[in-house]
Parts: C-alpha cells; structure tokens; sequence
C-alpha cells in the first residue's frame, strides 16, 4: 500500500457539455467539441493565471474537472472566467452547425482535495460534481438563451462571491441542490429567472392584432419578440407604435434590421458622444453590460451595443431605458427613435 498523501487546498471548477451524446452529433462532431472546449479553457483560464495543460485535471470525457491552486485569486473564477468562456461559446456556435455547438453547464467549490496515481478524490469534489449535475442548473441552461449556466456552492458563494463586486453578487440567487446522496444549497448565476427564460420558439410567430394577422419572417422571431417585451415596458414605444405600425410597407431580412437599428441608434446624440454612451452602457444590466465587445469606434461601438442587446431577453427594452435616461424624457431625438424602431422591426413582419 502507497502511504497515504496530505489533502491539499484547491479551488474545483467543474465543466459539462449538454447532450454531449445526443443524436444530433456525430463523431466527428464530439472530437470537434472536446477539441474546442480544450481551447477555450486553456484560454480563458490563462489570462486568469492558470496552466491547463500544465495543472491537474480530470477528464470526464463530456466535460472535465480542474483544480486551481491558491495561485489564481478564486474572485477571477466569477469575475472573469464566466464572461470570457461565453464570448467564446458565443463566437463557437456562430461558426458551427447545430452538432458542434457547445453548452456548458459549469459549477465552482473549493475545500481539501487528495491527490494520488489514479487521480484525485474528495467530499468537495463530489460536491462540485453533484453541483453540476443538479436540476436547477440543467433547467437554466435548457431553457435560456445564454450557452452557459453557473453554479455556485453555497460556501463558495459566500466567501468568494460576496466579497467580489465585478462579479454581480445579487444577480445569484439561492437553490436546492437534490442529487443522489447531496441535500444542499447552490446559488445560480444570473438568478432564478435565467431558469424559467424559455428560449426563441422556432416556429413562425403568429400574432393576433386589431388589423388582422402579424407573420413574423423567419430567423426574425427574437427581433420582433423584443419589440412586444419594450412596448409593454414603455408608454411612449407604445404611442409610436399606433402611429407608425400601419404605415409600414417595408420588408427587411433580420440582419438588414438590425444594421437599420444600429443607424437608428447613432442618430441619437447620447450615442454619438463617447462619453454620454459610456453612461448608456452604465445603466444597462450588468448581464448585458458586461457582454458587449467594445470599441474605440463609435460606430462600431454602437452596433455592438445594439447586437448584444438584441441577444439578450429584454435588450431593447434595456437600451431604448438607458438611452432616454441619459437623453431626456422629453428628448424629440428619442421620440424620433421610438418611431425608427418601431418601423425597423414591423419590417419583419407580414400583416394580413
């Protein structure tokens, strides 16, 4: 018998890729998966101060379990890591049809690890396995839009998390974890509703008007859906809506759409100004916020801004909010807004 090794501190990051045996994937699609998954982790973990290939790691074969020395300040695990993983995810599945696509649910603890030639083993890493194996993070990626799903153990929410602004501590919020053995508390990232957000129906969308029938063309669904989220959430949109919805005679592909609402946008002063658009990103949501790539160029910057947006479940309602609080209630620009929008994204639509 070998003597028995000293447990050793570690931070776990545990990583599973849904359906990774589905039908929808051939061989080749999986090797392409575990292939890119390598890469991303690789990346997103060195600019945070750790050697994968270097570390210890177990592969799991659909995922894989790292451990992390005191090295890398555990705050950069949910201050940086998640946001840079699903920027890559996002730029991944752009590129790649349906069976190389990679949706991560990922799960993050730290306590005592024993290490020995079979690997390594532990309360706390059976934990972080059970974490992410859980319902309430399954459910959340499932049914959101986002192509990653975090969760936290509750011990590590509160000795990392808590303590680390940049990471959104109160868009957490607190689950039960039932698996096997486990009875225990995680904390889901981006909060509860990330869970019950369902993703763009497929389908074409269909809705019933005073006019008649409203067809949505295909692929411009989400578009148009988060039209009807910011009129509900905005008594001026709605007020331009009556007045330029049945004018409408245009017919738009969802990229011409969303090039037309970047143009939009940048007719706005707030948005022209870099630091007036500096304030409007400050007061988008910190999951939106966080997301947009970037740019020196203003226009540029804009269209940015305006795609993010568009991704995310009540962007637009997000942005049309935060560009009239930095312009004014009584801006005739964001009058003249409004009115763009709404007929950008009725060009979308058939009415019969």
């Amino acid at each position: 018998m070998t003597e028995r090794q000293p447990s050793v501190y570690r931070a776990i990051l545990v990583v599973d890729v849904e359906s990774f045996s589905g039908g929808h994937r051939s061989e080749d699609h999986r090797r392409l998966v575990r292939a890119s998954l390598r890469e991303m982790l690789a990346s997103s973990l060195r600019d945070i101060g750790h050697d994968y290939e270097a570390g210890y790691r177990n592969d799991t074969g659909d995922g894989v379990v790292v451990f992390l020395t005191s090295e890398v300040p555990e705050s950069r695990l949910v201050r940086q890591l998640p946001h840079d993983l699903e920027l890559m995810l996002r730029e991944h599945n752009s590129r790649y049809a349906e069976g190389a696509q990679i949706r991560l649910r990922v799960a993050l603890h730290h306590g005592q690890v024993f290490f020995d030639a079979a690997g390594a083993s532990a309360a706390s890493v059976i934990h972080a396995c059970r974490l992410v194996d859980s319902h309430p993070v399954r459910d959340a990626l499932k049914r959101g839009e986002a192509p990653l799903s975090l969760i936290v153990s509750d011990d590590f929410y509160r000795h990392v998390v808590l303590g680390e602004p940049a990471a959104a501590p109160g868009s957490y919020a607190e689950v039960r974890v039932s698996a096997k053995e486990t009875e225990a508390v995680g904390w889901l990232r981006g909060g509860v509703t990330q869970a019950v957000v369902p993703k763009p129906d497929r389908r074409p969308l269909v809705l019933d008007v005073e006019a008649g029938v409203v067809r949505v063309v295909p692929g411009g669904e989400r578009l148009v859906g988060q039209l009807v989220h910011a009129i509900r959430q905005s008594p001026s949109l709605m007020d331009a809506t009556r007045t330029r919805w049945p004018q409408h005679d245009m017919r738009s592909a969802p990229d011409e759409a969303l090039h037309a609402l970047a143009e939009a946008f940048l007719r706005v002063p707030a948005m022209v100004d870099d630091l007036a658009r500096r304030d409007v990103v400050e007061e988008l949501p910190m999951q939106i916020r966080v997301s947009i790539p970037r740019s020196t160029r203003a226009r540029t910057d804009v269209r940015a801004i305006v795609r993010t947006c568009m991704t995310r479940d009540g962007g637009l309602a997000a942005l049309l909010t935060a560009v009239q609080r930095i312009e004014g209630t009584d801006s005739l620009d964001v009058d003249a807004l409004h009115g763009d929008v709404v007929t950008i994204l009725a060009s979308l639509v058939d009415q019969d």
